[in-house]
């Protein structure tokens, strides 16, 4: 998989987050994750699974497919 896709994901994750006004440790304390597993995730630098999409989705109230239409852009 390209690594652009991981980069234009993370921007759009952390575009939620943002608007959602959380922190990288909230989001990983309800994630069960670390922050520097968010941070990575947003930066481009890991692959982020479906599951866990899903999951920050849910977490920010966004809608899977405006996030997948973000991306494609």
């Amino acid at each position: 998989m390209d690594k652009n896709i991981y980069k234009k994901t993370g921007a759009v994750l952390k575009k939620a987050r943002k608007q959602k006004k959380l922190t990288l440790e909230d989001v990983a304390k309800i994630m069960g994750k670390s922050k520097s597993w968010i941070g990575d995730i947003e930066s481009g630098r890991n692959r982020i699974y479906f599951d866990d999409i899903l999951k920050l989705c849910e977490l920010y109230e966004a809608d899977i497919d405006d996030i997948a239409k973000q991306v494609d852009n």
